[in-house]
């Protein structure tokens, strides 16, 4: 279902923007996309594809809007939204809070695609994919993704923040240093 809400966001980041993206995937993407049903896993690959496309046309700030929207609309809608009702009752909306269903949130939405943990240390805290697959450790423009998803945490939360990303290779691990006031 995310998967299928991250393809329709990129009619609203503005005019031409769905044509160009389309353009990027080619066919066989977008017919593997359309295919995919709101109950079904998809591949991994074609998040990243569309992610990386959403990229190519649009950049940085622009991804990480399209990912915050989506975030934010899924927060409303029928799956996330008495979580959040729960969380927020039991917990407080805070950013460290939200960061903690990150990996619920992962194994949700992925299958075999590493395992997200959460880290805190000195009083810093991470969000860290350990395991990472191939297809996600050579798409930088998918860690942006990501720190959209984390925007949309601050905006929830009333905090500003910052979010940067930085990648082990050989370690296979991708860390996303998270700070807010």
């Amino acid at each position: 279902m995310y998967l299928r809400d991250n393809y329709a966001v990129v009619e609203r980041l503005g005019p031409g923007v769905a044509a160009r993206v389309n353009e990027r995937l080619g066919e066989p993407t977008r017919q593997a996309l359309a295919a995919v049903r709101p109950d079904d896993w998809a591949p991994v690959e074609l998040d990243v594809a569309l992610t990386c496309a959403i990229y190519d046309v649009v950049g940085e700030q622009g991804l990480r809007r399209a990912n915050r929207e989506v975030f934010l609309d899924a927060v409303e809608g029928p799956v996330l939204k008495p979580l959040f009702a729960g969380l927020q009752r039991m917990l407080g909306l805070t950013p460290l809070a939200l960061l903690r269903l990150g990996p619920r949130l992962w194994n949700t939405i992925y299958r075999d695609c590493g395992d997200l943990e959460i880290e805190q240390r000195d009083g810093t805290h991470a969000i860290v994919l350990e395991r990472a697959p191939d297809v996600v450790l050579v798409a930088p423009s998918y860690f942006v993704g990501v720190a959209g998803v984390i925007d949309a945490c601050f905006f929830l939360t009333r905090r500003t923040g910052t979010v940067e990303v930085a990648t082990d290779e050989t370690n296979r691990r991708v860390r996303w240093r998270v700070a807010w006031e």
